[in-house]
């Protein structure tokens, strides 16, 4: 898995500064989504530090879909079975009332209580820092989860280093990671209205209905509960067949029969 040096200078750069940062401990923890963020920093550490040295951590819970489960499992099992450990963290986050009530600061609690749960593991196993993947552009948005990561001490090289999601993409295609080219992904509760209280069925309703979507071919689509019905997000390039007869008419139904009110379709794509 060694790193390419096809890859332009300016991210090469980059991965020096990153393992600069690795030089600074023994062994890593890495929490670990199976998006492409996560995945590139694990790819970085599994090359500069041993097997016993590196472990990421997948949080699983309600807030993610079985699917996201099993993408993870499965890419950690082509790229990284032989250079890195994997622990799946079981949580249940609606058992916090801060992220049921889903106001704004919500992903900030539930940042906290998914790393601090992580942070506990690897103290206990002798794992000397936790990592994450927020890169620069993540900067950009309002992300109140960053809070949680500043005040529990957790490193992000990659931010660290200057890596934006351009970079990180560009590695990834050119290391052959296979979540090189996938949107970004969020869990579950990004798709129900900040304020409008999370429920352990809405989500499963959410999770269906991306599913059915995805048997239609859109890939990385998103449903947003709204308080006028749902919106169907999906890529820019899938909106015209989405809005062709056959295809209207499936989405339509299937919506109809799930009790999900009027479905509309947001012209904007991903």
């Amino acid at each position: 898995m060694a790193v390419r040096t096809d890859l332009p200078d300016q991210i090469l750069a980059k991965v020096e500064r990153v393992k600069t940062i690795l030089q600074e401990f023994d062994s890593v923890a890495i929490a670990f989504s199976g998006g492409v963020d996560s995945t590139v920093l694990l790819h970085i550490c599994s090359n500069h530090l041993t097997k016993d040295s590196v472990t990421a951590y997948f949080v699983n819970s309600c807030l993610q879909s079985a699917a996201s489960k099993e993408n993870v499992e499965n890419l950690i099992a082509r790229h990284f079975s032989d250079s890195s450990g994997f622990v799946i963290v079981e949580l249940n986050p609606l058992l916090l009332n801060e992220v049921v009530i889903n106001n704004e600061q919500r992903c900030y609690y539930c940042k906290k209580s998914s790393y601090t749960t992580i942070i506990e593991m690897i103290n206990a196993r002798g794992q000397q820092v936790l990592f994450d993947g927020t890169n620069t552009d993540d900067l950009r948005e309002d992300r109140p989860g960053l809070k949680a990561v500043k005040e529990l001490g957790v490193r992000s090289p990659l931010l660290e280093a200057g890596f934006s999601k351009t970079d990180i993409r560009e590695y990834a295609r050119s290391m052959g990671l296979e979540n090189h080219n996938l949107p970004s992904n969020s869990c579950l509760a990004t798709r129900v209205d900040t304020g409008t209280p999370i429920a352990l069925e809405a989500l499963y309703q959410i999770e269906q209905a991306e599913l059915f979507l995805f048997t239609l071919g859109f890939r990385g689509s998103r449903v947003r509960l709204r308080r006028y019905g749902v919106c169907i997000e999906l890529q820019e390039k899938d909106i015209s067949t989405a809005a062709t007869m056959d295809i209207r008419l499936q989405i339509i139904e299937y919506f109809e029969s799930a009790s999900l009110g009027p479905v509309y379709i947001g012209l904007s794509g991903r």
